[in-house]
């Protein structure tokens, strides 16, 4: 298995999140504007009074213009700042790696539960309609769309890279190293590597984005650590 340097700057990864909006190859770390989040409290407030005007009356008319305008204004805020990271990040390389995520898998409503009673249980979807909503104010999906344009105009590219594994895994050795949501620091035992979790991650995929243009069966994290056990073993004696 080849190596590869992660400063080269002919390529770039980002890895995505909510606690950085992305975070770089390169060790930047992006944080997420919330162009909803600022606006919420206005809007809520906007439609409470929505709610205590008859429907289509003038008052109820001027409110729902307001209404809409506002949204349309977070989402010109949120397109605008997209455009502007994306020739950031394409500013200096070629190629881009990303994760491929499923954002409607991500925002997914929680299966009910059902007791013995046959009453509803507690299935987490009140917490996750939070995480729900930040995701959508984050735009991932719209964001990709946004950095495959601009680098179709520039003349570049962005390769997609299978997610899984890519936080649970050295980016250096490629060994398993679990951890849970809340460790937001990568301690590797067999390597030493100590870094940033996201930054871990976004080495990591550009480390899996980079053998899958050279070896056309590493497409992942497993098939990278099932090649990288094939080489040691033909390695020993």
């Amino acid at each position: 298995m080849q190596k590869f340097n992660p400063l080269k700057k002919t390529h770039a990864c980002i890895d995505l999140g909510l606690l950085h909006y992305s975070v770089t190859s390169d060790g930047e770390f992006i944080e997420v504007p919330k162009f909803f989040r600022k606006s919420e409290h206005r809007l809520s407030k906007l439609q409470v009074r929505l709610t205590k005007k008859q429907k289509h009356s003038k008052p109820w008319n001027i409110l729902k213009h307001k209404i809409a305008k506002l949204h349309k204004l977070v989402a010109r805020q949120r397109l605008d700042w997209q455009f502007k990271l994306a020739y950031h990040l394409f500013s200096d390389v070629s190629v881009i790696f990303i994760e491929d995520l499923q954002i409607a898998n991500l925002v997914r409503r929680c299966k009910a539960k059902l007791g013995d009673n046959g009453q509803f249980l507690p299935n987490g979807q009140s917490a996750k309609s939070g995480l729900n909503k930040s995701l959508q104010d984050a735009g991932f999906g719209q964001f990709v769309q946004v950095l495959e344009y601009v680098g179709w105009k520039l003349g570049k590219k962005i390769i997609k890279v299978d997610p899984k594994g890519t936080s649970q895994h050295c980016w250096e050795c490629l060994s398993q190293v679990s951890k849970s949501l809340s460790e937001r620091w990568h301690s590797c035992p067999k390597c030493g590597q100590e870094l940033d979790r996201d930054y871990n991650s976004a080495l990591m995929i550009q480390k899996i984005g980079l053998l899958s243009t050279q070896e056309e069966d590493i497409t992942s994290v497993k098939t990278a650590v099932r090649a990288s056990l094939a080489e040691e073993s033909r390695a020993l004696p």
